[in-house]
């Protein structure tokens, strides 16, 4: 290239002299014996020794000769396989509404650690109708929940420790064992056992909450519902930034319906296969065939090798939307009723196809036998109440007769008392 001669050329400025460079060799001994000193105590010790400059001026020249601090490497997390492990979790929220009060709102999040899928919900507590509430709505949006599931020492979950061994809310171990998946509760203190769940709240923080404001509860909900579950639901491929600046795709499966029925025909029938042994088989999680097969209107138990047929005749279960409490006191008697018929491997099935936990049904039958109960108590009160009379009638006989006894004797002794009182007494006595 032709130089420009005719524009000169920028004179070099000569480096001036800073008020920090007679104290550098002071710092280097400071950053010698004490690696981890900050540069405020730095500036503090030579402001002591007679330094006359700013803290800035100390700040970068240590930013300068300091080499920087290593990289923490990230804790390496197990490999599960998909539809192994899930993890489940919540975090507070305090929201300011533009039309109703400020709330602090719970945040559930499901995250299945094979797939990487989530589910997010937004609750007023976190209480243990919230969680159960939270996994039901997951399971139905994901099509299945996995065989194990995660979570922290939360009182809905765990109630309390006993030498450092977990002690499972019974309410909870009802729920699992309904939907055929077991809790395990991590160490306290451990965010790192569980860090999928952990880190989709930070994704909740900066996509979902960011630069956002909402009227109400039902308005913040509607979006969660648009933005966080619609990817889902739509089947495509979401793709995330990667650590080394590629591309992480997470593929989503979809499942035919000639895939669904040829599954569940190869768990009926007197050569069917457990569940447990066709998840292994083909690769997909055992809940997932057990609901396509009780959506086919066939039971899981009722129908492997052992024992290829059922005795016990399915009713039409009620309606999967009603509550417990919602039932009718006609059908918790009848399945009451049902119930203390069944074996208890036949158990399980019968309340699956009820949509029932076993918790409730032992309420149902403690509230039926309290109440056939009253009647038997009422008459045997009413027996005991009249013998109590009857005997008290005898003794009220018992004792007029004592009283009538003794006038009778005081009058005998007041009559031959005087007569005695008048005789002689006899010679020699």
């Amino acid at each position: 290239e032709i130089e420009q001669v005719a524009i000169p050329a920028r004179p070099s400025r000569a480096l001036c002299s800073s008020k920090l460079d007679p104290w550098k060799p002071r710092v280097a001994e400071l950053l010698a014996r004490f690696v981890d000193i900050t540069a405020q105590r730095v500036f503090e010790i030579l402001k002591d020794e007679g330094f006359t400059g700013g803290y800035t001026r100390v700040k970068k020249h240590m930013r300068a000769v300091r080499p920087p601090p290593r990289p923490t490497p990230s804790v390496t997390t197990p490999v599960y396989a998909l539809g192994e492990m899930s993890e489940s979790d919540w975090s507070p929220y305090e929201v300011h509404f533009t039309h109703a009060k400020k709330a602090t709102l719970q945040a559930f999040s499901y995250v299945l650690v094979g797939s990487k899928r989530k589910y997010f919900g937004l609750y007023e507590s976190n209480d243990l109708h919230a969680l159960m509430d939270g996994h039901e709505r997951a399971f139905a949006r994901l099509d299945g929940c996995a065989l194990q599931c995660k979570y922290d020492s939360q009182k809905p979950v765990v109630l309390r420790r006993e030498s450092n061994q977990p002690i499972y809310n019974p309410r909870i171990l009802a729920f699992s064992s309904h939907y055929e998946f077991r809790p395990l509760a991590v160490r306290r203190g451990h965010p790192n056992d569980k860090p999928r769940v952990e880190r989709s709240f930070w994704e909740v923080e900066r996509s979902f909450l960011n630069g956002r404001e909402f009227r109400d509860l039902a308005d913040m909900r509607a979006p969660c519902v648009r933005i966080v579950v619609r990817p889902i639901d739509q089947l495509v491929a979401e793709i995330a930034p990667h650590s080394d600046g590629g591309q992480k795709h997470l593929m989503l499966m979809e499942y035919t319906e000639a895939f669904k029925s040829k599954m569940v025909q190869r768990l009926m029938g007197p050569r069917a296969m457990t569940a447990t042994s066709l998840a292994t088989e083909v690769g997909i999680p055992q809940p997932t065939l057990s609901r396509w097969l009780r959506a086919a209107g066939g039971t899981l138990d009722g129908m492997t090798k052992e024992r290829p047929t059922d005795t016990v005749t399915p009713k039409p279960p009620p309606p999967k939307s009603r509550r417990p409490e919602e039932w009718a006191a006609e059908d918790r008697l009848r399945v009451v009723f049902e119930a203390s018929k069944l074996s208890e491997p036949e158990l399980g099935p019968f309340l699956r196809r009820e949509g029932l936990h076993e918790a409730t049904l032992r309420e149902w039958r403690a509230a039926a036998l309290e109440g056939l109960g009253a009647p038997r108590s009422n008459r045997a009160e009413g027996k005991r109440v009249r013998e109590l009379e009857k005997q008290l009638r005898r003794k009220d006989r018992a004792l007029a007769e004592a009283a009538a006894l003794l006038v009778l004797q005081k009058k005998i002794q007041a009559l031959w008392g005087d007569e005695d009182d008048d005789t002689e007494p006899r010679s020699g006595e």
